[in-house]
């Protein structure tokens, strides 16, 4: 568990950095592209290991998406994807605060899927539901108006033992006997047994961290296939190449967009604009680049993004 805990914070303090980077700087490489994708990946999988234990009494089953009472362990509530994905997503947040925008854009929005705030508080309102029915406090998951939700510091969140044995508590007087009838098959054997069990496991889910590490690495630096391939050359404005996806849209309205926003196309050197489009959320980007997306160089962008596509 210590060696997932290890590899997870440097994959998330790698992924926080790209997401800084891109946020923040408004600058974008084709190697941080392909790079963001494969951090996500493995973080993703790292993220669905094991179990947690929340406020030392719920355990949450990421691999099944499933939450119990420790001390009713035969007593389980499968979670909907919708909210086991937002559980995850705030036991990540370790009690920051989530923003609806960023909750419904990793549950839903990777998907294409379009939903409203109305369907993300639906969810966190059932969650919350199952969570008291297990015995959580009602303020589990706290809605901070106008900001978003987090789990509040008052409520710990740990990593949990992955293998674990419950015991019943109409069982207990059994298994007491058990013990004395048997102390040394069950002292003895059954934890050496375990112990080598999850140390083969730590070590091949690390060779696996590592194998996916290097295999991103391979792929960033030998990426040739353009990004032209799915966004063709639509036509050329000022200084500018624009490049979007073929009978989407015409050049008359990217100009426009161009204009409206003051997107410099007039530099001396010819430039790479890509228009990105999603009509069913109304989000729009522009990346503005000095050289092509194709892998080869340093394609040096600056991205654009705002909603309210106009057809």
């Amino acid at each position: 568990m210590h060696l997932y805990l290890a590899a997870a914070r440097c994959l998330f303090t790698l992924r926080h950095y790209i997401y800084v980077k891109l946020n923040r700087d408004k600058t974008l490489h084709a190697p941080g592209i392909i790079l963001s994708l494969w951090v996500a990946f493995i973080t993703q999988r790292i993220e669905m290991v094991g179990y947690y234990l929340i406020d030392k009494k719920i355990v949450y089953n990421i691999d099944h998406g499933e939450v119990f009472n420790l001390n009713e362990p035969e007593v389980k509530v499968k979670l909907s994807n919708p909210a086991a994905k937002c559980l995850q997503k705030l036991i990540d947040a370790e009690h920051q605060i989530v923003s609806p925008d960023e909750l419904i854009d990793d549950i839903w929005g990777q998907k294409g899927v379009i939903v409203g705030t109305n369907t993300l508080y639906q969810h966190i309102y059932i969650l919350r539901k199952h969570l008291c029915s297990l015995g959580c406090d009602k303020n589990i998951i706290k809605t901070t108006p106008r900001s978003g939700f987090n789990i509040p510091q008052e409520f710990t969140i740990e990593p949990f033992q992955d293998e674990v044995e419950y015991v019943k508590q109409e069982d207990h007087q059994e298994q007491q006997q058990q013990v004395e009838e048997q102390p040394v098959l069950i002292i003895n054997e059954l934890p050496k047994k375990k112990t080598g069990f999850i140390k083969k496991r730590s070590i091949y889910f690390m060779a696996m961290v590592f194998i996916l590490i290097i295999g991103s690495s391979i792929y960033i630096y030998n990426a040739k296939e353009p990004l032209e391939v799915d966004y063709t050359l639509i036509g050329k404005y000022q200084h500018c190449d624009i490049y979007g996806e073929d009978g989407k849209l015409t050049l008359s309205y990217i100009k426009s967009r161009i204009d409206t926003h003051n997107i410099q196309c007039n530099n001396v050197e010819s430039q790479s604009l890509y228009y990105f489009v999603n009509t069913e959320i109304k989000r729009e980007s522009i990346f503005l680049c000095d050289n092509r997306i194709d892998g080869n160089a340093r394609s040096n962008c600056k991205s654009y993004h705002w909603t309210g596509y106009e057809n």
